[in-house]
């Protein structure tokens, strides 16, 4: 999820932190979501809604041209990332207004 060459340091915590909880996932992932590495590095593996769906179109069309766009912006809507903005109590709000507004996925722009 971070990158496919993590910190020496980070993949030591990571596994004391598993020998010492006994194995507990749960607790061996928190190290690594509350570790700064991992908050400055999330976009670099992990691809937000407008990415996902684009990537799974291209994959599921085999590189065709995509005629109709109107499912791929129903599932940019139902994810809660309408294109070009957000809808917040019948309220539109811009990309450029959303800054620092939490999105689905805990982070903020």
């Amino acid at each position: 999820w971070l990158t496919d060459t993590p910190s020496d340091a980070l993949v030591e915590r990571m596994a004391q932190r598993y020998l010492q909880s006994r194995g507990d996932i749960a607790a061996t992932l928190a190290v690594l979501f509350n570790d700064p590495e991992f908050v400055f590095a999330h976009r670099q593996k992990l691809k937000d809604p407008m990415r996902y769906v684009v990537s799974a179109v291209r994959l599921a069309y085999d590189q065709k041209q995509v005629l109709n766009v109107g499912p791929i912006l129903n599932w940019l809507n139902r994810m809660g990332e309408p294109l070009y903005g957000a809808c917040h109590a019948g309220r539109i709000f811009t990309p450029l207004q959303r800054l620092g507004q939490p999105r689905p996925n805990g982070h903020t722009l």
